[in-house]
C-alpha cells in the first residue's frame, strides 16, 4: 500500500512538472527570441520598474567585455552575502538550534562551489546551518547559479 501511494506520488509529481513545462516553455522560448507575449502587459511594467531603479538601459546592448564583468561583478556579490550569513549565523535569525557560524574557510570553499554551481560540500547540513543558511545560501545560490549559466549561455 505505502509503495503504491508513493509510486504514484512520484508519478503525479513528475505529470504536473511536465504539464507546467509544456505550457511554460513557449513562453520562456519567446522570451529568449525577443518575441511578444500576452504576458508582457502584465510584466514589462514591473521589468521596467526594475530598469529603472536599477540604471539599466534596456535598449543598449553590452560587449562581451561588459557582460563578462556584470556576470563577475553578480557572482562576487552573491558570493559575499552567501560568506557573510554562513559565517555569522549564529547571530542571524532562523538558527533556532542555536548553531554556530560557519568557519571562513569552509564558509568560502561553500559559497564558491555553490556559485560555480559544482555544489561540493564538506559539511552535515541538517546539524551544521540554519534554516536562513539552508534557504538564503544553499537553495538561493544553487538557483540563482543556474539562471546566471543560462543567461550566459543564451547571451553566448
Amino acid at each position: 500500500m505505502i509503495a503504491a501511494v508513493q509510486a504514484l506520488s512520484v508519478i503525479l509529481i513528475l505529470g504536473v512538472t511536465v504539464l507546467l513545462a509544456w505550457l511554460i516553455a513557449p513562453y520562456i522560448a519567446g522570451v529568449f527570441k525577443r518575441k511578444t507575449s500576452r504576458l508582457d502587459k502584465i510584466l514589462n511594467p514591473i521589468e521596467n520598474f526594475i530598469y529603472k531603479i536599477t540604471g539599466v538601459n534596456s535598449e543598449q546592448t553590452m560587449g562581451w567585455k561588459q557582460y563578462f564583468l556584470a556576470g563577475l561583478l553578480l557572482n562576487i556579490v552573491m558570493m559575499v552575502i552567501g560568506f557573510f550569513i554562513l559565517t555569522f549565523q549564529g547571530n542571524l535569525p532562523l538558527n533556532p538550534m542555536g548553531f554556530a557560524g560557519v568557519r571562513p574557510d569552509l564558509a568560502f570553499n561553500t559559497v564558491a562551489s555553490f556559485v560555480t554551481n559544482t555544489n561540493l560540500q564538506h559539511y552535515n547540513g541538517e546539524i551544521t546551518l540554519s534554516y536562513l543558511s539552508q534557504i538564503g545560501v544553499i537553495q538561493w545560490l544553487q538557483f540563482t547559479s543556474a539562471m546566471t549559466g543560462l543567461c550566459v549561455g543564451i547571451a553566448f
